[in-house]
């Protein structure tokens, strides 16, 4: 196209993407700059913002605006002062964290469209087999063999270990801040570090579960530790635009995520009745 004189632009998404769609920003500054320096080496350096995701307002929309304003000149630190002033150098801290912990994203087309982390702790759980496939984007159901292709199952835990830590610490260094733009991009890291494990929790209950006898302590660990971060994003959910995506408007409310901590503690109680 740029060889025949047409003008070029790249679709992209900046806020954030199918990776986790139910957070209004993934605050992932170095890995956004990095991709427009990617894009601008082979000669694009206009964009489409989004597709259905990533329109809200962030401080990342910011950035965007700040790059194309300077150039070759952009400096990201700079940056980083300019927007966040005296909390610039621990949003500088927290981000490379999320930076280091994204790079480790078991990424795969059927990872991000069929597994369980746009949903997250919404997601229903069950002791019986479903036997369903999961759906584009929404219900996971127990159909992990399906979202971790073509990771192998102790793989994809691995890879979804290291994220969780990696995004676990950076979220906890932003949430020490009482700066106002600094808690929103808090609140986002913890949300999408809350998905991401209640996606790596749902992974394993879904393999153990067909062998219930065997696992039942384990799943009640699982059950647990889902519980718990279940509880906590139904605080979060409260006090932040959480959980819309435009074209399936809001994944879940306060409603859904209550009705979960109903069905593990079913789900718990059965067990321990059952199996214990």
């Amino acid at each position: 196209a740029l060889k025949s004189g047409k003008r070029v632009m790249a679709k992209i998404q900046i806020n954030n993407s199918w990776e986790c769609s139910a957070v209004p920003c993934l605050p992932v500054f170095g890995l956004v700059k990095k991709h427009l320096d990617e894009l601008k080496k082979i000669g694009v350096n206009d964009y489409f913002l989004t597709w259905t995701l990533g329109g809200y307002p962030s401080p990342i929309m910011d950035m965007i605006a700040a790059y194309n304003r300077q150039g070759d000149g952009f400096d990201l630190d700079k940056w980083y002062k300019e927007y966040f002033g005296e909390e610039a150098e621990r949003v500088k801290k927290a981000s490379e964290l999320l930076c280091e912990g994204f790079e480790e994203y078991p990424f795969s087309v059927e990872k991000i469209y069929f597994g369980p982390h746009n949903l997250g702790p919404a997601d229903r759980w069950s002791l019986s087999a479903d036997n369903n496939l999961s759906t584009m984007v929404c219900y996971s159901f127990d159909d992990y063999e399906t979202w971790i292709y073509p990771y192998s199952y102790e793989n994809y835990l691995s890879q979804m270990d290291k994220l969780c830590e990696k995004w676990k610490k950076g979220a906890e260094i932003l949430k020490e801040s009482a700066d106002e733009k600094a808690k929103n991009l808090s609140v986002y890291a913890e949300v999408s570090y809350i998905h991401f494990l209640s996606d790596r929790l749902h992974t394993e209950y879904a393999k153990l579960k067909r062998d219930i006898k065997a696992n039942a302590k384990r799943l009640i660990e699982i059950i647990d530790r889902e519980r718990e971060i279940t509880d906590r994003l139904l605080f979060l959910v409260d006090r932040s635009p959480i959980a819309f995506e435009t074209s399936n408007h809001y994944f879940y409310t306060e409603r859904n995520l209550k009705i979960k901590l109903l069905e593990l503690d079913l789900l718990k109680e059965e067990l321990a009745k059952r199996y214990l």
